[in-house]
Parts: C-alpha cells; sequence; structure tokens
C-alpha cells in the first residue's frame, strides 16, 4: 500500500510539515519497513504544492536515514530505521534538559536545505588531496613515536612544532604577523568560535554576521540565547551602513572577508579598514574567518583583517578543511593574547588536546615547504578549472545568466533569470552538474543563487556538462 502525507497547518514550513507527518506514521508503524513512499511529483500534486517542496521533505528524511532509495523500483522506508523505532518503544524515554528539547524542537537545529555532498562538504576533489605525501610523512611520525617510546607532551594549545610552522606559514602567506603563543590548535573551527562566543558575550548580546551566511554560526548564536543582526552583503562585502544601523550596537561580527560564504564576494579594503574603524569605534570585536583563502585567480590578494588590525579587535580563525579534508579537519585561531589563558582554559574544558599525530605531520608538511609547492600547482589547475566552465556556461545561456566575478576559492555563485529552481536543480542533476541551492541560507531578501563546485569539473567536462545541462533546462 502507498501511503501519503498529510500537509498540516502549522507555522512551520510546508516541507518541514510534510517530514514530520511522515515521520510520525514510520514511528508510530503505520508506514512499515519497505513500505513505498509517492514519487515527488505524485505527491506534490496531491498535496497541491511545489515539486521542491516535496523534494526537500525527502532530503530530511533521508538525511536522517527514515527513507531511503534504490535508483531503480523508487523511494521506501528504511528498514534499519523501522526495526530501531520498534526497539525505542520499549525503552525507558529519558528526559531531555531545555538544551536538548530545544536542539530537538527547534527548526533552526534541522538538518540545512543544501546537499553538502554536492559542494564535496567544502573540500578538494579527491584527484587533488595529497594522500600519498600525507601517508608517508605519517609513517615517518610513527616511526619517530616508536623511537621515542611514546612519549609525546601534552599542550592544549597544540603542538609547539606545528604552533611555529603556522607562524611562519601565516607571515609568509597572509602577511600576519603572530607569535606561536598566540596561535592555539583545534580540530574544527566551529568549536573554536562556539568557545570565543562564550567568553567575550552574555546572553542577550547581539552578534553581527552577513546575509546571507553560514547557517551553523546563526544555529551557535541562537543556542547560546545571544541576539542575531544580519548585515547585507553587496558586492565589495559586508555593508558597513547597514552595520552602522544596528540596535543595539553589535558586540562582535563575525564575518569572512576573504572570500564571503556562500556568495564568494571578497570584502574591499576600504570595507577592511572601515570594519576595523567601526569597531575600535564602538569597542566590538571581529571574528574573522579566513576559511577559504588557499585559492586565489586574480594576483595579490587584500590583506586579511589581522594583518591590518593595530588594535587587537580581531580573533583570526582559519582551516585546513578545504584543502586536506578528509585526511585532517585541522583549524585554529590567532588570537590577542589577553584572552589566551581563558581561551586554554575552555578549550581544555571543551575538547581537550588536538590529535598529536595529524599534528606533526601537517607540521612536516608546512615546514618541508610541500603542501605550499601542492597548492600552487593545484590553484592553476583550478583556475583554469573555472575559466573552462565560465566560457561555456556564458557561451550557453548568454544573457540569461549571471556570473559572480569571484577571485578565489573552488566555487563560483550564479543566477538564473526568469528560470524555476525546480527545474533548474532537476536539469543540472540530470547532466551530472554539481549545483546547489543557498535560498535557505538567506535571512533577509531571499533569492535562488546556486553555488556550482568548478574545481570539480575537469576542462575536458566542461562543454559536455553545460551542454547536457541547457538542453536537459531549456528543452533542446
Amino acid at each position: 500500500m502507498v501511503l501519503v502525507a498529510k500537509k498540516t497547518n502549522t507555522s512551520a514550513p510546508g516541507y518541514r510539515q510534510i517530514a514530520a507527518d511522515i515521520i510520525a506514521a514510520i514511528e508510530s508503524g503505520q508506514m512499515p519497513a519497505g513500505a513505498p513512499l509517492e514519487p515527488t511529483r505524485v505527491l506534490s500534486q496531491q498535496l497541491q504544492v511545489s515539486r521542491d517542496t516535496v523534494v526537500r521533505a525527502y532530503k530530511i528524511l533521508r538525511d536522517n536515514n527514515f527513507i531511503e532509495s534504490d535508483g531503480i523500483h523508487g523511494t521506501f522506508v528504511s528498514k534499519r530505521i523501522a526495526v530501531a523505532s520498534k526497539t525505542d518503544t520499549r525503552q525507558h524515554e529519558i528526559a531531555l534538559s531545555q538544551f536538548g528539547k530545544t536542539l530537538i524542537e527547534d527548526d533552526i537545529f534541522l538538518p540545512p536545505d543544501l546537499d553538502f555532498s554536492k559542494l564535496n562538504h567544502g573540500a578538494v576533489p579527491k584527484e587533488a588531496l595529497p594522500v600519498r605525501r600525507w601517508r608517508e610523512i605519517m609513517l615517518e611520525q610513527c616511526q619517530l613515536l616508536k623511537s621515542n617510546n611514546l612519549v609525546f607532551e601534552v599542550d592544549v594549545a597544540g603542538r609547539l612544532e606545528l604552533r611555529s610552522s603556522l607562524a611562519r606559514h601565516l607571515l609568509n602567506s597572509r602577511g600576519i604577523n603572530a607569535t606561536a603563543n598566540e596561535i592555539i590548535v583545534f580540530n574544527i573551527s566551529l568549536t573554536a568560535v562556539g568557545l570565543i562566543f562564550k567568553l567575550l558575550l552574555e546572553a542577550g548580546d547581539t552578534v553581527a554576521v552577513e546575509d546571507p551566511g553560514y547557517g551553523a554560526i546563526k544555529q551557535l548564536i541562537k543556542l547560546q540565547k545571544l541576539r542575531l543582526a544580519t548585515i547585507e552583503v553587496d558586492d565589495q562585502g559586508m555593508s558597513i551602513d547597514f552595520l552602522n544601523r544596528c540596535n543595539p550596537v553589535p558586540r562582535l561580527v563575525y564575518v569572512t572577508p576573504c572570500h564571503q560564504d556562500p556568495t564568494g564576494v571578497t570584502m574591499s579594503l576600504a570595507r577592511r579598514q572601515a570594519l576595523l574603524q567601526w569597531a575600535e569605534r564602538n569597542d566590538s570585536y571581529i571574528i574573522e574567518d579566513d576559511f577559504d583563502s588557499s585559492f586565489s585567480y586574480s594576483g595579490a590578494q587584500i590583506p586579511p583583517l589581522k594583518a591590518l588590525d593595530k588594535n587587537s579587535r580581531v580573533i583570526y580563525v582559519s582551516t585546513f578543511w578545504q584543502i586536506l579534508y578528509p585526511l585532517t579537519t585541522a583549524s585554529f585561531i590567532v588570537a590577542p593574547p589577553s584572552i589566551t589563558t581563558a581561551l586554554l582554559r575552555g578549550k581544555g574544558l571543551s575538547e581537550g588536546v588536538a590529535e598529536a599525530m595529524m599534528q606533526t605531520t601537517l607540521a612536516e608538511m608546512l615546514n618541508s615547504g610541500f603542501l605550499q609547492g601542492h597548492l600552487r600547482r593545484w590553484n592553476k589547475i583550478f583556475a583554469a578549472r573555472r575559466i573552462a566552465l565560465t566560457l561555456q556556461l556564458k557561451k550557453a545561456f548568454g544573457a540569461a545568466i549571471d556570473i559572480q566575478n569571484q577571485c578565489g576559492g573552488l566555487t563560483m555563485t550564479v543566477r538564473f533569470r526568469q528560470l524555476e529552481p525546480e527545474k533548474v536543480l532537476e536539469a543540472a542533476a540530470q547532466a551530472a552538474l554539481p549545483l546547489v541551492d543557498i535560498f535557505s541560507l538567506y535571512e533577509l531578501n531571499q533569492k535562488h543563487s546556486y553555488l556550482l563546485p568548478f574545481a570539480a569539473v575537469e576542462e575536458s567536462q566542461a562543454c559536455t556538462k553545460v551542454t547536457n545541462f541547457y538542453n536537459a533546462l531549456c528543452g533542446k
């Protein structure tokens, strides 16, 4: 029997209502293991909603393992989730704290409406990973560890050899003059940002973020009971005029100036200087997330905020996720000396020490110059892929497409004029062209823009993929 969802009348978005109805049917046993679900097009007609709404609902269900598809016979209730739910009904239900209830019940903590797998989770394609050299250095470090009788010093800030190599790397590549004692290594940058929020802010304080912006940061802000101020982004980056109009004045600004997440806009030098002046004038602070500076295609880069900061207003955050995931997710911050002690004690109580073997391997890759050379080689390859894909898109779509003039990173932002998002995404899927709608990342003035990871499309594939995409979208 084919079961369908009912779209209930609540304040939640339609796709979340549909997902919730199906989850309830699965957990109650109304939809047993293996029960088929209606195709998205059929269910959208039955519920009188757009097909995109049903696609989003199914994505939530699939991401949480409630349903699965085999690509041939359709979509079914997952056997694994059905068995688990029956077992769960016989177990004692543990009462959650208000914090736990908030995570479960509040829509903001549901999985985002983006398919990050199409973007390779923000990292380089697998052929650009230095797996062989990483493995060789890791083996060398294992031999060294054995000869030292497994004696490794524990340092909450991170291995000194890594922090020292990071200090040299920052000076050479980003113009940031920092000592090893100002650098703290984390396993992931989001933990660092969350800790900074806790150390600098009280409940009710305001944090300004870019709009559109990184969804996990908004979740952290809400979770810590802070106020969110969204600041529009234009072709020069975060608008300082909008920031000046914020009331109350933000205590802290989270910004991605090198390559704005997700639009790719680079903040101009004038805006960076104005932001630093604003912070000094208002006794506020800036978290500069420099997650995306490894690849640049326009010559000299604008100095990061940290390199321009003369008054200890900037806390610099960066990560090796983009260039080395899944080999490592190592991240680090450069913090003003006045908060280093609090950061180290807070880190010790949150994630403790970063994994030692990863740190020594990464340090050797930096000290030997291997990683820098590897990045230079792939920068040229990605630049060529970017140009090839851009030319093919403009050739195919002409005035019907807008392509953001981005100077770095691994993705480009595109917009299509007068084309339905559902049809755009469906055509991209048919052409095996990775395309992700970032509509849900906007808080204000929502618009359908798309991230296209050009780094994943080889030059030889660009013409074929774009042609197939155009034909599927325009019915040729």
